[in-house]
C-alpha cells in the first residue's frame, strides 16, 4: 500500500522477524522522480487494444442486452471494427499527447 511515494508493507523490504517497514520511492525513477511513460514503445498499442476490448464489451454486448435488443452478427462485426479503430486512435492520441519534450542544454 503506497501513499505519496511511501509504501507500507512492501514485500521487497523485510525486517528480521517477518515484519515489513516503510520506505521512500522518491528515488525509484531516477533524476527528477519521473515515472516511465506507459505509452512509449509499443505501450500505446497495448493501451489501445485494452481500450478497444472494454469499449466493445460495454457498448456492443452489455448495453444491447440491458436495453433488451438482439445481438446480431452484423452488429457484432460493426462493433469489432469500430471498437478496434477507436482503440487504435485512442492509443495513438495518448502516445502523442504524453510524449516527452527533450530540452537541449
Amino acid at each position: 500500500m503506497c501513499y505519496n511515494n511511501i509504501c507500507i508493507f512492501d514485500p521487497l523490504i523485510n525486517i528480521p522477524g517477518g515484519m515489513k517497514t516503510m520506505h521512500d520511492h522518491s528515488q525509484a525513477y531516477g533524476p527528477k522522480n519521473k515515472k516511465p511513460n506507459p505509452f512509449e514503445g509499443s505501450g500505446w498499442l497495448a493501451q489501445g487494444i485494452t481500450f478497444a476490448i472494454i469499449l466493445f464489451v460495454l457498448m456492443f454486448v452489455v448495453y444491447p442486452l440491458v436495453m433488451g435488443e438482439e445481438l446480431t452478427l452484423k452488429s457484432i462485426l460493426a462493433g469489432l471494427i469500430s471498437s478496434s479503430l477507436g482503440g487504435l486512435i485512442y492509443g495513438l492520441a495518448m502516445k502523442w499527447l504524453n510524449r516527452k519534450k527533450v530540452i537541449k542544454g
